[in-house]
């Protein structure tokens, strides 16, 4: 009976930590549309741009909660709650952002300690310091995560300081994306954001909604800012421009207003995506997406291997399977395959993809070939 408890529990702890770690995507809270159905007789799915409930172009990655473990501290209240991402094919990659995020997080918590720690030392025994950290998921796709750090401190004095750390991060090369990284025409860029930032700043102060203690002149390379599925939004901290009462200031800038600005490589941003059709030649812009949704079934034995004829023309972005059941597990259930491709430079090449069972000596089911052009 005691055998029997223990394993419940298991099966109960297994459940409620898979529960906590699963595809995430942008909580802006934009809405998708729903799958067209297959032609009759075809393993090639018509589709708008959702899989089960799943944008096709969400990153293959899975974003977890955890909350640390802290040791008690005398004169300090502390809670860290941080992501940790799993599933991504690049390892190194997904190291290098959960060792990056994990810092910031003992950062902070190593601050709230040194805080308590003096208090108590200069002989403030009855203030008790705080330390908060949360997050929330931005933008999940595309090969871009955009994930914004909470960070909250109270250290004494009349009341605590909050500030919003960035993430923006570049899944192919795990690099941090800056706010001038996006454009190629930063110059124009800067001028528009400048003007538009300045004309809402002006409206608010003379609204009374706040107080500008050092005039915003421009954009620097360095600001905060995230992604969103509409369009970017710039973050102005506690007591940068404006009063600590002012509070945390927020400007969105419409992918709409920056597509001239942008580089080909985030073109994407302003471009809507197509779905690839084999039967024509399908025309590109450079930077532009396009995905292929394919039936598939692994308990067959038979896994989709797709190939671009030319990578530096048409480039794989990412390929990944996603299950019709919400529990994988189920033996013979079906699912969708999605190969998620980007215009890199002009010039034609082919996305051939081949449904074969590899452990029977690269036995071939179905084959689809799309052709593309990028302009």
């Amino acid at each position: 009976m005691i055998k029997i408890k223990k394993l419940f529990i298991a099966i109960v702890s297994a459940a409620m930590i898979t529960a906590m770690c699963v595809p995430v995507m942008a909580d802006d809270g934009s809405t998708s549309s729903e799958i067209t159905p297959a032609a009759a007789g075809s393993t090639e799915t018509a589709t708008t741009d959702t899989v089960y409930g799943q944008s096709v172009y969400a990153n293959d990655l899975k974003i977890c909660k955890k909350t640390m473990k802290i040791k008690k501290v005398k004169g300090l209240k502390a809670s860290i709650k941080y992501p940790v991402i799993k599933g991504m094919k690049n390892k190194t990659i997904q190291r290098s952002i959960n060792a990056s995020i994990l810092r910031e997080a003992k950062k902070q918590l190593a601050y709230g300690r040194k805080s308590a720690g003096e208090l108590r030392k200069n002989g403030y025994k009855n203030v008790k310091c705080e330390t908060r950290l949360t997050y929330s998921v931005k933008y999940n796709q595309n090969g871009v995560l955009s994930i914004v750090i909470n960070e909250y401190q109270y250290t004494g004095g009349a009341h605590g300081s909050m500030y919003r750390l960035c993430k923006n991060y570049d899944l192919e090369t795990g690099k941090n994306i800056r706010i001038t990284d996006i454009f190629s025409n930063v110059n124009g860029a800067k001028t528009y954001i400048n003007s538009s930032i300045r004309a809402a700043i002006d409206k608010s102060v003379a609204a009374g909604d706040v107080d500008e203690i050092t005039k915003f002149k421009t954009i620097k390379k360095n600001d905060s800012f995230y992604f969103g599925t509409k369009g970017i939004t710039v973050v102005f901290q506690q007591n940068s421009y404006f009063t600590y009462a002012s509070g945390i200031q927020y400007y969105a800038l419409p992918y709409s207003e920056l597509s001239a600005y942008l580089d080909p490589d985030y073109s994407f941003l302003s471009t809507e995506g197509i779905s690839l059709d084999s039967s024509k030649t399908n025309t590109l812009a450079k930077g532009q997406l396009a995905y292929v949704v394919l039936d598939s079934n692994s308990s067959t034995g038979y896994i989709w291997k797709c190939k671009s004829s030319d990578s530096k023309v048409l480039k794989i972005i990412s390929q990944r399977y996603i299950s019709s059941n919400a529990d994988d597990n189920i033996s013979g259930a079906g699912g969708k395959e999605i190969i998620l491709v980007k215009g890199i430079s002009e010039g034609n090449a082919t996305l051939q993809c081949n449904y074969i069972r590899d452990w029977q000596g690269g036995e071939e089911g179905d084959s689809f070939t799309y052709s593309v052009e990028v302009k």
